[in-house]
């Protein structure tokens, strides 16, 4: 199937599209459906008249303008403001803050203050790796984070005795696809599970992401150890840190 997008012709960022209209070439009989970014059916698309445009664009369709449509669909658009817009990429000026990508930033144990800017920029979780008795610890933090109206996962990781099974729960989690901020206490482990799930999940090089990790620390023989043998377990080669 072809699709083509005649307009609007658009610059900037924007919610919505008004004056949407297009063509598509088809297998004959084939009915049509808009979808949204994330696949979801938006609206169904109605055969029009013949399209003379679409057979001459597309002459190996068959019945190519009897299969194309063109439709008009008015939306509101908003454009977003320049913070608004931009908002994704601002630090959040957290203890040690890493973006390791759009959907993943660690950090350190964050404030009240900051858990609802973390909410305000978008986040829609909170993973937190430390104990709760660490001496930054924040009272009541999964209240405050489902409050703000994110969801709060805590996955107590032991400083001295990190586990296999302590990063595939953190993993089974992050495979669902939602802006994540996940923190312990100053970013050591956070950072370290950070590295791992971009170097396995994700498929980011272990160059690129050692270059963010050791901005911050320089993992000791214990979380070294760990990192090793967490890629080792899941078929990876350790290039080294240093």
């Amino acid at each position: 199937m072809i699709v083509s997008l005649e307009g609007p012709n658009t610059s900037g960022a924007y919610e919505g599209i008004a004056n949407f209209r297009g063509s598509a070439v088809t297998e004959p009989s084939v009915s049509s459906e808009a979808s949204d970014r994330e696949g979801n059916d938006a609206f169904p698309i109605t055969m029009a008249e013949a399209r003379d445009d679409a057979a001459r664009a597309h002459p190996d369709f068959l019945d190519a303008d009897a299969s194309a449509f063109s439709q008009t669909q008015s939306f509101i658009p908003r454009k977003l403001d320049i913070a608004e817009a931009s908002r994704g990429d601002a630090s959040l000026s957290l203890l040690n803050e890493i973006r390791y990508s759009p959907k993943l930033t660690t950090a350190g144990q964050p404030s009240e203050e900051q858990l609802h800017a973390v909410a305000d920029a978008g986040f829609q979780r909170v993973i937190f790796l430390a104990f709760n008795d660490h001496q930054d610890a924040l009272t009541n933090e999964d209240r405050i984070v489902r409050t703000a109206g994110l969801s709060f996962l805590h996955i107590p990781v032991a400083w001295d005795a990190p586990t296999l099974n302590d990063f595939d729960n953190f993993a089974a989690v992050m495979l669902t696809s939602e802006k994540t901020l996940v923190h312990c206490e100053v970013n050591f482990r956070a950072s370290v599970f950070g590295f791992l799930y971009q170097v396995i999940y994700r498929g980011t090089p272990q160059e690129e992401a050692f270059s963010l990790l050791t901005s911050i620390w320089i993992p000791n023989e214990t979380w070294e150890a760990y990192i090793i043998s967490v890629l080792a377990d899941k078929g990876i080669e350790y290039s080294g840190l240093r």
